[in-house]
């Protein structure tokens, strides 16, 4: 557990207004939790009433050999070589539009393994599942949602090279039971 109030990180938070435009905003982090030994992390942003988000279930269940599942996560990222300059942003001169993208992409597959301890020492140590699609290698930390938007897990590890064919590795949630936050 960290307290980020000192640390200045926040997370890039996006919405579309009603004009179509897109707005981006950057919104601190006050503080983070862990949850070993999955590889989840919990970040609470400051407290706020004006931004719309939205709320997904999550399901401590396993989920079932053969669900559909849809992972989500950004990839593509391109921004500055200097990195995203934060007084140009506060100042509201950084140029979103030109100077930062990235794509939101959504992978559906089915699940085929649950490995209720771990899937091997060093890669993905605790309980997790695999699916039968590959997922970039930036959407580490999005949501695995069932078809009917429960979220079974997070993305932790594209597994392709060590299976031979597309799979990924999603951590699963029921051990975050056991770990106090």
């Amino acid at each position: 557990s960290l307290d980020l109030k000192q640390a200045g990180l926040s997370v890039l938070y996006q919405r579309q207004k009603q004009d179509g435009d897109i707005e981006l905003t950057i919104w601190p982090l006050e503080t983070i939790e862990g949850a070993p030994p999955t590889d989840v992390v919990f970040g609470f942003p400051q407290y706020q009433t004006s931004f719309q988000t939205i709320m997904h279930r999550i399901s401590f269940d396993l989920p079932l050999i053969g669900e559909k599942v849809w992972s989500f996560g950004y990839t593509g990222f391109e921004f500055p070589k200097d990195g995203i300059p934060l007084a140009d942003v506060r100042a509201g001169c950084f140029d979103w539009q030109r100077d930062y993208r990235h794509r939101l992409v959504v992978v559906e597959g089915t699940v085929k393994r649950i490995f209720t301890q771990q899937f091997s020492r060093g890669f993905v140590e605790g309980s997790c599942f695999t699916f039968d699609a590959e997922v970039s290698h930036a959407q580490s930390g999005g949501p695995v949602m069932s078809l009917d938007g429960i979220i079974r897990g997070v993305n932790s590890a594209g597994a392709s090279t060590f299976f031979g064919r597309p799979a990924t590795i999603a951590s699963l949630l029921y051990p975050l039971l056991f770990v106090p936050l």
